[in-house]
């Protein structure tokens, strides 16, 4: 009589034994919690290189509900989509870093949001917030993803 075995067991041992990587193996070494991108925002800052990070589960959740708008009643009237793009540039843009006191200073103001509003266009800073959060895994139109912030 033949012995069968799993056919998960025999892939595993043909694998380890052509040191084949599996999906499993690969996630448990590629971590996303510390991956960073070097991007080239627009023309007008076409010679200059923008580095971006990687966003939490939990950050992208405590930005939507930061940037809800409620009425009197408590109903969601809408998301203010500006504050929502400026948080996700001041936690995830590594470089420049708008929450460096020295670059603040460089640049003669006092909060990150001065500073945005200082030096980049604002749609330079909507392009920016979406370029961050397509790197993290939001291909689907912006506009979609902060009504769905909204329910």
């Amino acid at each position: 009589m033949e012995e069968t075995r799993d056919t998960e067991v025999i892939e595993k041992e043909e694998l380890q034994g052509e040191n084949i990587m599996t999906l499993e193996d690969f996630l448990a070494t590629h971590t996303v919690e510390n991956l960073t991108e070097d991007i080239i925002l627009n023309e007008r800052l076409k010679d200059f290189k923008f580095t971006i990070g990687s966003m939490t589960r939990d950050e992208l959740e405590k930005y939507q509900k930061l940037c809800i708008i409620r009425d009197k009643k408590g109903n969601v009237i809408k998301q203010d989509s500006m504050k929502f793009s400026e948080l996700v540039i001041v936690n995830h843009l590594l470089y420049p870093n708008f929450k460096s006191a020295e670059f603040l200073q460089k640049i003669g103001v006092n909060t990150p949001s001065q500073g945005l509003s200082k030096v980049l266009k604002v749609g330079e800073i909507t392009a920016l917030s979406e370029k961050i959060m397509k790197f993290n895994g939001f291909d689907e139109d912006f506009e979609d993803i902060r009504a769905k912030a909204k329910n």
